[in-house]
C-alpha cells in the first residue's frame, strides 16, 4: 500500500480543530470508538431502528442527523460553540 499526500486548503481554525479531534480520538480503542458512534438513541442507532421496519438504502446517516446529534443541548458531545452554531 502506498501513502498518496492529498493536498487541502483549511483555514487555521478549521486545521486546529481537525487536529484537535484527531489527537483526542486516535487514544481511543477501536471497541470504545464503535461504542461512542453506535449510542442509543444517536444517528447510527436510529437508522439501523428505521431498517428493520423498512429498506434504508445503503444505511446512509443523513449529515443533518449527526448535525443535530451533536448540537443537540446537554447532548453529551454539545459544547457552547456548537450552540451557537445551532442558532
Amino acid at each position: 500500500m502506498k501513502f498518496i499526500d492529498t493536498p487541502y486548503n483549511f483555514d487555521y481554525e478549521t486545521e486546529t480543530f481537525l487536529a484537535n479531534t484527531f489527537d483526542y480520538y486516535s487514544q481511543f480503542h477501536p471497541y470504545k470508538l464503535s461504542d461512542l458512534t453506535h449510542e442509543k438513541g444517536g444517528p447510527w442507532d436510529i437508522i439501523w431502528s428505521e431498517a428493520e421496519k423498512r429498506a434504508v438504502p445503503g444505511m446512509v446517516i443523513p449529515n443533518n442527523l449527526i448535525a443535530a446529534w451533536f448540537r443537540k443541548d446537554g447532548g453529551v458531545y454539545s459544547t457552547d460553540r456548537e450552540r451557537r452554531f445551532a442558532s
